[in-house]
């Protein structure tokens, strides 16, 4: 409430840029610190996505944007845990040099028994064999931040809906690194 405070109180001195800053701050904090351990829709999900790219470019003005592939009922209709794709974005972000026109792309597909979450960005990847090797806990020498990340994502998935569903990354057939979540109701 009190950042809401803060927001309002830059309106009134028409500082609009700081206001919309300060909203998605406040939006994040309330979607991270509200019923934490609920699913939340993809379109919640997404939302807080742009609340997060809308931050970071506070920091580093760029182009970033994000587009939705999915039906309005997969949207609306589709439960995932909170966070689940944020850490994927974060790092599509974070980890390309070049953001003067960063696309991250996520699509969804109904699969047999459940659904694919594909998330895409016209950047540098990693290699996907090696983030693989990360995630079964193998050794590699991949260089990552914290690494809590993507593991996180994957252990949560599979607490949640079983073992056979999974965070794993491929190259797509136009060379882009892809975070893939396939999710078995």
């Amino acid at each position: 409430n009190a950042l809401y405070i803060v927001s309002w109180r830059a309106l009134n001195k028409t500082e609009d840029s700081i206001a919309d800053n300060v909203s998605s701050i406040a939006n994040m904090m309330h979607y991270s610190i509200s019923r934490p351990d609920a699913l939340s829709t993809l379109q919640q999900e997404l939302d807080n996505i742009r609340e997060f790219i809308r931050i970071y470019r506070l920091e580093r003005p760029s182009l970033i944007s994000l587009v939705v592939s999915a039906s309005e009922e997969h949207l609306m209709g589709l439960q995932i845990p909170k966070f689940t794709l944020q850490p994927l974005v974060e790092n599509a972000v974070l980890h390309n040099p070049d953001l003067s026109a960063l696309t991250i792309t996520v699509e969804v597909c109904v699969i047999p028994e459940g659904f694919r979450i594909t998330v895409t960005d016209s950047g540098a990847g990693a290699d996907p064999q090696k983030l693989n090797a990360f995630l079964r806990y193998e050794e590699t020498d991949l260089k990552v931040s914290s690494g809590f990340g993507i593991r996180n994502v994957n252990e949560r998935l599979q607490l949640h809906y079983g073992n056979n569903s999974r965070l794993s990354y491929a190259d797509t057939a136009t060379g882009q690194l892809a975070a893939v979540l396939v999710i078995y109701n």
